[in-house]
């Protein structure tokens, strides 16, 4: 038997690096924190789990199920025979609302709500994003604040410590506008692509870097739309050769209680990042030189700052020196994961 004294042990049906909780797992010391991948089946789950109980000393171990694995929590819940620490960071139901779909899978939503809703009571505490996520899902789940508690997602930046990037050759000396990620109801890619139409004839180029078809748009002269799968080594020289990196720009109300990974991932890089106003992003900044704020999510609030940016280019270069020292402040991968550390041995139960 494994003696794993004063350890965390992380479990997911998913890889490791496939959950926020990768963050603090890859975060902490080998000697402190161990992952364990659980079948999603039922009975292979049980046999599983059962194999985490036989093969370690569980005394003074905390276990936490990784997000996006909530329904974990009541079958590890049962079958290691101790209290559960969820790393929730949002609910289940909350990412089956898409208002892009063509039709809303009602039973979806509700079969989540029921997971979300018996995973956080069943958890012993429940981590989230955000302190507004934390008010959210007190209210929605009837969950008691003593149980919950907030880390920021912070950025898996182990994956990037050994990378050297290239700058670019560029032809012009254009603004460099990147915006990455899913086209989900938060993103605003509507806004963004017409904010992008609007200077077609400045000097500023847009990168749209994501996954998803952008068919049923026209894309603009000025913007260039990348599609295929990132590595690490892409996605760190996308970073490196933008001058701004672009936020959320919908009117999503989840924006009220979330901060968009691509916040990490621009601090981290020293990037300008471009962004509505929203209240955890306002929580977070302690200046306002930190984050260049759009007072709406149109696109002339956001063509306004462009035109700005690319006026004064050093402004640009100012945010993402701030931002980073702000990132290194409070967001570090050591700072987030040493909060969920000292979170999991604090007055829990075994």
């Amino acid at each position: 038997m494994v003696q794993s004294q004063n350890k965390i042990i992380f479990l997911s049906y998913l890889q490791a690096d496939y959950s926020r909780s990768g963050v603090y797992y890859f975060g902490l010391k080998a000697d402190t924190s161990a992952f364990k991948q659980i079948r999603s089946g039922l009975i292979e789950s049980i046999q599983d789990l059962k194999n985490v109980r036989k093969t370690h000393n569980l005394t003074n171990v905390r276990i936490v199920v990784m997000s996006p694995s909530h329904k974990l929590t009541l079958i590890a819940r049962i079958v290691l025979r101790k209290t559960i620490i969820l790393d929730a960071g949002w609910t289940l139901t909350e990412a089956s609302w898409n208002r892009r779909s063509s039709k809303i899978q009602i039973y979806k939503v509700i079969k989540n709500y029921f997971i979300d809703f018996l995973s956080f009571h069943f958890a012993s505490k429940i981590i989230l994003e955000s302190p507004e996520e934390l008010d959210y899902v007190s209210t929605t789940f009837l969950v008691s604040k003593k149980k919950l508690h907030s880390v920021y997602t912070g950025f898996n930046e182990i994956q990037y410590k050994n990378i050297m990037y290239v700058k670019n050759h560029r032809e012009n000396k254009h603004l460099q506008v990147l915006f990455r990620g899913k086209l989900n109801d938060e993103a605003g890619i509507e806004n963004i692509l017409e904010a992008a139409a609007l200077v077609q004839n400045e000097p500023i180029d847009f990168l749209i870097a994501t996954n998803n078809s952008l068919a049923e748009f026209s894309i603009p002269g000025n913007t260039k739309v990348l599609s295929n799968f990132l590595t690490n080594s892409e996605l760190g020289s996308l970073y490196f050769n933008c001058d701004v990196s672009l936020g959320q720009f919908s009117d999503s109300k989840r924006l009220d209680r979330t901060i968009p990974h691509k916040t990490f991932e621009s601090l981290y890089f020293s990037k300008c990042y471009l962004t509505p106003a929203t209240k955890p992003l306002l929580s977070l900044c302690d200046s306002q030189e930190q984050m260049l704020f759009t007072d709406s999510t149109s696109p002339n609030a956001i063509v306004e700052k462009l035109i700005s940016i690319q006026t004064h280019r050093q402004k640009a270069e100012e945010f993402g020196f701030n931002g980073n020292l702000l990132y290194k402040r409070l967001l570090g991968q050591n700072i987030l994961s040493a909060k969920l550390k000292s979170i999991c041995f604090e007055n829990a139960r075994t």
